[in-house]
């Protein structure tokens, strides 16, 4: 059986124990909505979009459970045996792990700093003051930096690749 995600509220299970998804979904048409437990994968929370297609399995006289969701997009293609995407409501935001382990950010568009990556800020000339020696006798004297300085601190280059330990 197949429904239709009207709505969705966060209710307690049918022993009270604990928050679960409910769904509202049409079922057989616009005048048949039910409620629907969602159980999603394991390690992954998702609330479904409204009109995404459900998959619904009877589990009892009067309990129902949605165990796939469908959003209506077209397969990625790109995606290898073992890859897992993750994608916002819009596509804005992608995020994708791939069975390499590494892991890719809007398609790899988006740039991340990793450990070892070259870091670098430019302080600007004229910001500080660089003592210098007033040789015998003489007093120290300050003079400001007359050039841009390149010392470590900001990121000025990324990659699209992150690495996690």
């Amino acid at each position: 059986m197949t429904g239709k995600v009207k709505g969705f509220e966060v209710k307690k299970n049918r022993n009270g124990t604990q928050n679960v998804l409910m769904l509202q979904c049409e079922i057989s048409g616009p005048e048949d909505l039910q409620s629907v437990e969602y159980m999603s994968n394991a390690g992954d929370n998702t609330i479904p979009v409204i009109g995404s297609t459900v998959a619904i399995l009877i589990a009892g006289p009067s309990w129902k459970i949605a165990v796939a969701v469908s959003d209506g997009s077209e397969f990625d293609n790109s995606l290898v045996e073992g890859d897992r995407l993750l994608y916002s409501k819009d596509r804005a935001a992608i995020y994708k792990i791939g069975a390499d382990g590494k892991h890719y950010f809007n398609d790899g568009s988006i740039e991340a700093a990793r450990n070892g990556d070259a870091v670098q800020v430019t302080i600007p000339a004229l910001t500080f003051i660089v003592s210098v020696s007033g040789g015998s006798g003489s007093p120290a004297v300050g003079v400001l930096n007359p050039d841009p300085i390149d010392v470590d601190g900001t990121i000025q280059e990324g990659t699209n690749e992150v690495l996690f330990p």
